[in-house]
């Protein structure tokens, strides 16, 4: 005889709804909280809160060295390249490990006026 085929159990029309309206929850807190922190960020670089020394000290110092002489890195003075090659070299190897998504373009600007203010001292 033909048999219906076996239908589904029943779903639990509770966790249904929780799922129907929790996941846009989440995704709209999850949204508001990424929002906020790259505002923050962004406002921040804006207002120019992050000199060239202040960036040399917190990405470069470790390995160039305080006044960027060398260290376990090549030293960066006398700093000749323009801001092109500044940000290729940047892009490169440890650098990009190191620096990805921590500094902006005008960080680079900042950093390469600060190792060029390095050798007029």
């Amino acid at each position: 005889m033909n048999e219906p085929p076996p239908s589904a159990p029943p779903g639990n029309p509770v966790a249904g709804k929780l799922i129907a309206l929790g996941l846009p929850l989440v995704i709209v807190a999850v949204t508001a909280v990424v929002g906020v922190w790259f505002s923050q960020r962004d406002r921040r670089h804006r207002e120019g809160r992050v000199e060239g020394p202040d960036l040399y000290r917190k990405h470069c110092a470790e390995c160039h060295g305080d006044m960027a002489q060398g260290a376990t890195a090549p030293g960066l003075r006398p700093m000749t390249a323009e801001i092109e090659a500044f940000q290729a070299a940047l892009q490169q190897g440890l650098h990009a490990q190191r620096l990805e998504k921590k500094l902006f373009d005008s960080d680079h600007e900042r950093l390469l006026r600060y190792l060029k203010s390095l050798d007029a001292k």
